[in-house]
């Protein structure tokens, strides 16, 4: 998977990915400001493989994750080893 730095950035230069990830109805704000909270779920997600759960090689997968106490469901694929987020939200 690529670097925790190159994910972000790639979201925040996107500004429809911004637009739809950190749609108010997802709630994400209860996380942070919206890098923060992108930070924590990327970090979420890079710890999958070590808390017990797994990620594909590639193709989509669909996760629920614990971030800061609240239950979050991030969504997305890995494509040529890159994560790509599709929806984040809190359950």
């Amino acid at each position: 998977m690529n670097g925790f730095a190159e994910i972000i950035d790639r979201v925040f230069n996107d500004p429809n990915k911004v637009k739809h990830i950190f749609h108010p109805k997802h709630n994400l704000e209860r996380l942070g400001t919206p890098r923060s909270a992108l930070e924590k779920i990327t970090k979420a997600v890079f710890d999958v493989n070590q808390t017990g759960g797994t990620l594909p090689q590639s193709g989509s997968f669909s996760i629920t994750r614990q971030v800061d106490g609240v239950l979050i469901e991030i969504r997305g694929a890995i494509i040529n080893g890159s994560l790509r987020y599709g929806t984040i939200f809190i359950l």
